[in-house]
């Protein structure tokens, strides 16, 4: 149980640092994104000579993490992974950037509305046409909620 708190810990940690992460820091490490905010300019400076050596630094830290949460530093190194990828940013696994506008979703609903009353059906997006079977017979409708 313990561990698995010092678990839950380390991946509820690394989830808020990566959540609080603005455009700097998720551009620049997060340390850096830090280290900017009281002396802009020299995070960028230490993250790039820390992305040169082959990140020395984020390696020494996630294996200090496991010694007190064993697992977490791999949780810590996939996310900085998820963070040099770009992703966070903008890059890669957004096409169209942190600014693209997604189509809205659909509202759906399963009440069949008819002149005769309302019937319970399938869910289908709201306003459709649709059809019921009442003691009048097929009346046909349109969809809500």
């Amino acid at each position: 149980m313990k561990q698995a708190c010092k678990h839950m810990v380390a991946i509820s940690s690394l989830a808020a640092l990566l959540c609080a992460s603005n455009g700097a820091q998720a551009q620049n490490g997060f340390l850096g994104g830090i280290i900017d905010q009281f002396a802009p300019g020299v995070g960028t400076v230490l993250d790039q000579a820390n992305d040169r050596l082959g990140n020395p630094v984020d390696h020494g830290f996630a294996a200090a993490v496991d010694t007190v949460a064993p697992g977490a530093g791999s949780v810590l190194e996939a996310g900085w992974a998820l963070q040099r990828s770009g992703a966070l940013n903008g890059g890669s696994a957004s096409p169209g950037g942190a600014n693209a506008q997604m189509a809205p979703i659909p509202a759906f609903g399963n009440v069949c509305f008819t002149p005769a009353g309302n019937y319970p059906g399938p869910f289908n997006p709201l306003g459709m046409p649709c059809q019921a079977m009442t003691p009048y017979g097929i009346v046909f409708g349109s969809v809500g909620r």
